[in-house]
């Protein structure tokens, strides 16, 4: 299996990572995305349109997300993930409940 490619943003905050996330990572790729995330802090998966189901399988691919008391607890089927889908000028994006 081809390692997964990534390169840090501008800045030294965060990586691009060259991965599909509409596709459920196997544990080794989820590993390697876990390792990317712990040396930038954030990770970027550009062109990432993904339903709530969608978001909810890669999420566990990690492990248990937060419970529906968490703090990330919404009102959605799927509790416990937040879903942003856009950052702009410091402002999430319309669908937030940051």
């Amino acid at each position: 299996m081809n390692r997964i490619t990534y390169a840090p943003l501008a800045g030294g905050f965060g990586a691009r990572v060259d991965f599909d996330p509409t596709q459920v990572p196997t544990s080794e790729q989820a590993r390697e995305i876990a390792a990317i995330f712990g040396k930038h802090l954030f990770v970027y998966f550009p062109h990432a349109e993904m339903t709530p189901k969608q978001v909810a399988d890669f999420v566990l691919a990690f492990g248990q997300h937060d419970s529906p008391r968490g703090r990330l607890a919404s009102a959605s089927e799927y509790a416990g993930i937040r879903v942003v889908e856009s950052v702009v000028g410091g402002q999430f994006g319309p669908r937030s409940t940051s």
